[in-house]
């Protein structure tokens, strides 16, 4: 049986990983899945870094191209992250007939309709398991095992750094500059965390679920992200008290031709099976017309979940090239979705808070805003503090977003109101 013949582009902590684990592993891989992967070439702009990982050192080159237009490679592993640079080696490998591999959602957020138009025209497979929460199988899952079901809801908890840093406000105390640094100390979060907690790694994660479970190819650009930088020890104290704990939730969700889209932290109910998602895991919660509530879970991130959902495509693109198939099925889904929903359409359950002046009817003049702005009241608490400073807080009942956010912006130029409104989201999606 010939091999299949694997290139490598980026040679970091996940490309030595994997280089490690192609090499040590080959022979089981191949008797449990009956392909044999070989590792060919490896292509890193520094060629003295992790060497010893490769067992033939004379594989490793600065030199990309001769990975991308070598006829004897099969497959290309795009590993090195970004845009422009990933967005070449992705094109040129296809257009030179290699199948892909990328774990790059940043990539696949900008240009993954193209990429998938180019491969399919040549007949060539995409994998990209990696790219939405690391080991955890779902790309697999929605392109195969849920290919019967519409899918019209979806919730993911999609960024381990974020729900690390989270998990520790809410368990411990911690404010949100000592939850970052200890993500930091224990390798959770980059040096540069901006990415990851500002929601726009979550952001390119939910655009690719978009793509592939509605057809839509929507850079995150077009659709709002918030970060967790603003979570306070105030907002976990509240949040405590009203049952739930905080998240930052990527949400998609399809109704009537139209798809909103959307990262937020959100209020997520003690009793949401989101809600205990600790740590640096990930998960996604979505339902299928057939299947019902379905909810994925596992580590979202980190070189050995992505080695494992890598090494996943390798095979199942290996065991296509053995078989000489031609077709490729199931690249997008065609689904008849009009555009994205207008933001101020959003409909949910919102807690507000303010800090007011501690006299009487500021209570009155707030909820006075709210019903003008045509806000449903679910409750209404206010707590003096006894140094002249109150606190007056509104949960919602379903409201627009544009309506709330109306009300909130009217509240805050009240007398006596001492800080803007401070807004968060409860998502109760799929439960029950």
């Amino acid at each position: 049986m010939r091999t299949v013949n694997v290139g490598l582009v980026g040679f970091g902590n996940i490309g030595s990983a994997l280089a490690e684990t192609l090499q040590r592993d080959a022979a089981r891989l191949e008797r449990s899945s009956g392909v044999p992967l070989k590792l060919v070439r490896v292509a890193d702009r520094n060629r003295g870094r992790n060497r010893r990982s490769l067992r033939d050192p004379g594989i490793l080159t600065t030199d990309i191209s001769k990975v991308v237009r070598d006829p004897g490679i099969d497959v290309v592993v795009e590993l090195i992250g970004g845009v422009p640079d990933a967005r070449r080696i992705v094109m040129g490998s296809l257009a030179a007939g290699k199948h892909v591999v990328t774990a790059n959602k940043h990539l696949l957020s900008e240009h993954g309709g193209e990429i998938v138009r180019a491969a399919a025209r040549r007949h060539l497979l995409v994998g990209f398991e990696a790219a939405v929460c690391g080991g955890v199988p779902l790309i697999k899952a929605l392109r195969e095992g849920l290919i019967a079901n519409r899918i019209r809801h979806v919730l993911g908890i999609l960024n381990g750094t974020t729900n690390f840093i989270l998990t520790r406000m809410s368990e411990t105390g911690m404010d949100y500059a000592d939850a970052l640094a200890e993500a930091g100390r224990l390798g959770f979060a980059e040096p540069d965390p901006r990415l990851d907690v500002d929601g726009w790694d979550t952001a390119h994660k939910a655009s690719v679920l978009a793509w592939l479970i509605f057809g839509q190819t929507l850079p995150s650009s077009r659709f709002r992200v918030e970060g967790i930088r603003s979570i306070s020890r105030e907002d976990m104290t509240a949040a405590e008290r009203l049952g739930c704990r905080i998240k930052l939730i990527a949400v998609l969700s399809e109704e009537k031709g139209r798809l909103w889209l959307g990262v937020h932290p959100a209020l997520v109910p003690s009793v949401h099976p989101l809600a205990d998602v600790r740590n640096e895991f990930n998960a996604v919660y979505l339902e299928g017309d057939l299947t019902g509530p379905l909810l994925f879970y596992g580590r979202g991130a980190g070189k050995k979940p992505t080695v494992s959902a890598v090494i996943s495509d390798l095979v199942d693109i290996g065991a296509h090239i053995l078989r000489g198939e031609r077709t490729v099925i199931g690249s997008v889904p065609a689904v008849s979705i009009r555009g994205l929903s207008d933001p101020g359409e959003f409909k949910t359950e919102y807690y507000l808070r303010w800090k007011v002046a501690d006299e009487p009817g500021m209570i009155g003049r707030i909820t006075a805003c709210l019903g003008k702005a045509g806000v449903n009241i679910a409750s209404v608490t206010g707590a003096p503090s006894g140094t002249g400073l109150g606190r007056v807080e509104i949960v919602t009942g379903l409201s627009r977003e544009g309506q709330v956010l109306k009300a909130v912006k009217a509240a805050d130029r009240i007398p006596g109101v001492r800080s803007k409104g401070r807004l968060l989201r409860f998502e109760r999606g799929l439960v029950g």
